[in-house]
């Protein structure tokens, strides 16, 4: 009984330390794959930031204040998201100005200068799309 009971215990060890291998793998993969879904999510938000401000520079030539107004409120959304991830708050820096520059200039006088900040954002945003972790 004692020669069975011994075997048994090893077996049982042996097949909790493979468990326990199998965990750890497992963790690890869940550990990786939950990487790529942040560095997804803050592409994602990058990239919506991105067209938004596209279309805030596209209503501007159209001289569509009120579409490129509501672009730029898009877009002040997509910046607060942008600050709820891990990017480096360097890495945005000058955006929420460049926004505040563009949004006060919707009107006729200041159409150039609110195209020249969204013009100077869009730079900046393509910038921070390409070094992206």
């Amino acid at each position: 009984d004692y020669n069975q009971a011994l075997k048994q215990y090893g077996d049982t060890q042996t097949e909790l330390d493979l468990t326990k291998g199998e965990l750890e793998a497992a963790n690890a993969t869940i550990a990786d794959q939950q990487t790529e879904i942040a560095r997804t999510h803050k592409m994602n938000i990058a990239y919506k930031f991105l067209v938004d401000v596209s279309s805030a520079r596209a209503a501007l030539e159209k001289q569509d204040t009120a579409t490129a107004r509501q672009a730029i409120n898009f877009a002040r959304a997509d910046l607060a998201e942008l600050k709820a991830t891990d990017i480096e708050p360097a890495s945005l820096s000058g955006f929420a100005e460049k926004l505040d520059d563009a949004d006060k200039n919707l009107n006729i006088a200041g159409i150039t200068r609110a195209r020249t900040a969204l013009d100077s954002l869009y730079a900046n945003l393509l910038l921070l799309v390409d070094n992206l972790p």
